[in-house]
């Protein structure tokens, strides 16, 4: 049951920190806009699909990690009961 949570997590954190670095992407390519309604919407368009290669590859790696770290703490934690 634990490695369920594990993996859950992991595609939380994938998905949540995707559309951060997204964000972010477009905070950049669009710093000097007004801030209005198409400002926000600008936020959450999809980047070239070179730059979101890149967007997917190093957040993938980040919850890959995230996910051997968790999974190691819930080892360690399940062999000290």
């Amino acid at each position: 049951m634990t490695m369920v949570y594990v993996w859950v997590s992991t595609v939380v954190t994938f998905v949540l920190f995707t559309i951060e670095a997204i964000i972010t992407y477009n905070l950049g390519k669009h710093r000097d806009a007004k801030m209005d309604g198409q400002f926000f919407l600008n936020l959450l368009k999809c980047p070239p699909l070179k730059e979101l290669f890149k967007i997917l590859i190093n957040v993938a790696m980040f919850s890959f990690i995230s996910a051997m770290v968790s999974n190691g703490l819930a080892k360690a934690f399940k062999a000290k009961k």
